[in-house]
């Protein structure tokens, strides 16, 4: 979260975004995982499954003259107890939201993209 800089912390405004991080050098992305969880999340003890990885490969949106951007995702899951409200100083708010109420706009940092890559589509309701 330290990488966030005021204009990003501006473009992100009072939108939604995925507690995630970049890989620190050398770490793996099980340890960065617990590194989310201890500091995006404030919780020590969940079990997670995963990653699921995903690649994906884009134009730069910055510098489309540049070529193919690529990002790696190292996805992981867990079962947030039911009995800890989630809370973080990390977060202005911290909460669970179902993404099929949400619109494109509603989340910044390309994260609906992370969501759809899980099966998660964000303004569409779940196939019953």
């Amino acid at each position: 979260m330290a990488t966030l800089e005021e204009a990003h912390l501006r473009s992100i405004g009072n939108r939604w975004i995925l507690p995630a991080s970049h890989l620190l050098e050398f770490e793996s992305p099980t340890d960065a995982a617990a590194r989310v969880l201890r500091e995006q999340l404030g919780i020590r003890d969940l079990a997670l499954r995963g990653p699921q990885v995903f690649s994906e490969a884009y134009p730069s949106a910055i510098d489309p003259e540049s070529g193919t951007h690529w990002d790696l995702h190292f996805v992981f899951r867990g079962e947030w107890p039911r009995d800890r409200p989630p809370r973080s100083e990390a977060w202005r708010e911290l909460a669970f939201v179902d993404p099929s109420a949400l619109t494109p706009a509603d989340i910044a940092r390309g994260h609906a993209d992370i969501l759809a890559l899980l099966g998660l589509q964000v303004g569409v309701p779940p196939a019953r």
